[in-house]
Formats: structure tokens, sequence, C-alpha cells
């Protein structure tokens, strides 16, 4: 997922990108918290879905941080 995540951060400004990480973080710890005690497919989706968007969130920060974004104005 690494390569399709990182093509994704790269086409979109890193603000976008972490906020939109942080609010599917909130979803997959939603289903977690859910439905993980009732059915074991939620939590499989629950691991791989924060796994991927805590990744997302960790590069699109260090790119806002370290990255050269050029302002307009």
């Amino acid at each position: 997922m690494g390569p399709v995540v990182g093509r994704l951060i790269d086409r979109l400004l890193p603000w976008f990108t972490s906020l939109f990480a942080i609010c599917m973080l909130l979803v997959f710890q939603s289903v977690q918290a859910g439905a993980g005690g009732i059915n074991i497919a939620a939590v499989i989706v629950a691991i791989l879905g924060l796994d991927v968007f805590r990744q997302m969130l960790q590069v699109s920060l260090a790119t806002t941080i370290f990255g050269c974004v050029v302002s307009p104005y």
C-alpha cells in the first residue's frame, strides 16, 4: 500500500492529506471500537485501515515540515 499512498500524497497538498488521514483514522478507530468484539472481520479491516492512514499521516506531516512548498503569495 505504500506506493499507492505515496502517489496520493504527492498529488495533494500536505495539509489536506493530513486532514484526510486524521478523519479516516477516526473512522477506522470507530469501526474498531464499535464492532471489534463482535466480528473478526472488523478487527482485520480496522488494523489495515489504521496502519495505512497512520503511515499516510506521518508522511504528510514530514512533507509539511521538510518539504519546500512555495507559497502563492
